[in-house]
């Protein structure tokens, strides 16, 4: 907890790269009840991409005052949207809504958001093509359609995967890298080895980093890349997804869209020590969002 507090102060004050001491909080008494309401709408649209409802507006202005803009306020607020399985007309449960914005913002962030009826129909086609394989005994496209069309599925079924804690953020960037959509946008694999770089690392890859990825992929050639040993495709985006600079990566992403900035040497500091090998993106979430900077009380 004395951990989390820190983070949430070094988040009130990183432009200048100082601390408020957690002992003497700040005084949110002058903050305008229009700001306040203009915080519970960027939360609304950034955790589930809608504005809240008159009712809902009203009563978490009414709980955020109340107590004040305490930090603790806030998060109960952010937690409450992530994870409240209540049902709600329109959005199934603040929950299911919540994954669907994560699902959709993961599309739109490594394919070019695609609808999921492209994703169905490329399915179909798939199927259709599978059927014809096994009617012809053809082994070898048998084998590809198949990884193709589970390809499809884990992409289908990964708003259900994330909501019910089967995957976490860096499995579902995998997921998003490892199929035919995201192949047909970054065709052939020097492209691939480039972009995946550039989508989840902020950087293209190296000349050594280029071709040992590119052999790892294209001729199942042992390497090292990022720090981690592999020989094929499958541990390309293994070493990929799991290494610190995606946890990095990740940070410098979440930071990008919810401060419209890059996080500082101390933040990143800060949170890949707390991240550790593994990310908790929604805990990263709500350190950001119940930060006076995201809330725009400064």
């Amino acid at each position: 907890m004395l951990f989390f507090l820190y983070s949430v102060s070094l988040l009130s004050s990183c432009r200048k790269d100082t601390f408020i001491d957690s002992n003497y909080p700040p005084n949110y008494q002058n903050v305008s009840t229009a700001k306040v309401k203009n915080y519970i709408n960027r939360i609304y649209i950034d955790l589930l991409g809608r504005e809240p409802l008159k009712i809902e507006m009203e009563r978490d202005l009414i709980a955020l005052q109340t107590d004040s803009l305490s930090i603790s306020s806030r998060l109960v607020l952010i937690n409450s949207l992530q994870t409240d399985t209540t049902f709600r007309e329109g959005d199934t449960s603040y929950q299911y809504a919540y994954y669907n914005r994560l699902y959709e913002t993961l599309k739109a962030r490594l394919i070019e958001g695609v609808e999921d009826d492209y994703i169905y129909e490329q399915l179909g086609i798939s199927l259709t093509d599978l059927s014809a394989a096994q009617s012809s005994g053809d082994s070898f496209q048998i084998a590809r359609i198949s990884d193709d069309i589970e390809e499809f599925y884990k992409v289908l079924s990964l708003k259900a995967e994330l909501r019910l804690g089967n995957i976490d953020i860096a499995d579902a960037h995998r997921i998003m890298l490892d199929n035919y959509v995201y192949e047909t946008i970054n065709m052939n694999t020097f492209n691939f080895v480039n972009s995946t770089f550039d989508n989840l690392l902020f950087r293209f890859p190296t000349a050594q980093e280029s071709t040992i990825g590119f052999n790892m992929i294209e001729y199942n050639m042992s390497g090292n890349i990022l720090g981690m040993n592999g020989n094929s495709r499958g541990d390309y985006l293994e070493i990929l997804t799991q290494s610190t600079a995606f946890r990095e990566g990740v940070l410098i992403w979440t930071f990008l869209s919810l401060l419209q900035r890059d996080p500082t040497d101390s933040e990143v500091f800060i949170f890949m020590n707390e991240f550790g090998a593994k990310i908790n993106y929604e805990s990263l979430q709500r350190t950001i969002m119940s930060g006076d900077e995201y809330a725009q009380f400064n």
